[in-house]
């Protein structure tokens, strides 16, 4: 009842419902009444139905599997539509354990949004530093240079960047200077 992960516990290859606990109501707004098995939960959370009949042929055959050798599946992720209409990216478990199969969710939603915020500020990033003017360079620990723009050869008179990497950073300013 207290896990982080949602839980569907169930049994049969149909995986008629025995439980769920509180984190899959919170997380998706569905209770046992609205997801009595697998074919109920189906239509409700993939509306799409190419997506529904792909996601459904992929978890089944799975399942199957790991109902018939008693082991789990491999994590598969989707993206759920819960009840209140909102969508979540989840990263969905199976184990089969006799006759009690478990099913449990991770809610990836915030970490997908945080890695994608991420990387349009490292697209966003790569841009500023390829196209500014100034010289920019990033060192190692012992003072070579692991990464610079076009901007620091041309100030240095290299024709490209690929000279430049490798050198240590004194060697770019002038002996007066340093």
């Amino acid at each position: 009842d207290t896990s982080p992960l949602a839980i569907y516990m169930s049994v049969g290859i149909e995986q008629k419902a025995e439980y769920i606990n509180p984190m899959f109501i919170e997380l998706f707004g569905y209770t046992l009444e609205d997801v009595p098995t697998v074919e109920h939960w189906w239509p409700l959370v993939y509306p799409d139905e190419t997506y529904r009949r792909q996601i459904a042929a992929e978890w089944q055959r799975k399942v199957a599997h790991a109902i018939e050798t008693t082991s789990e599946i491999e994590p598969m992720e989707t993206v759920v539509t819960c009840k209140d209409g909102s969508q979540k990216q989840i990263s969905w478990g199976f184990v089969a354990i006799g006759k009690q199969n478990w099913a449990f969710g991770l809610n990836l939603t915030e970490r997908k949004r945080a890695e994608e915020a991420l990387k349009e500020s490292e697209e966003m990033l790569r841009s500023i530093f390829a196209s500014t003017p100034d010289a920019i360079t990033v060192t190692d620990v012992n003072g070579r240079i692991i990464l610079c723009n076009q901007a620091t050869a041309h100030i240095h008179g290299f024709s490209s960047t690929a000279h430049v990497l490798g050198k240590h950073f004194s060697e770019l300013i002038a002996e007066e200077d340093r």
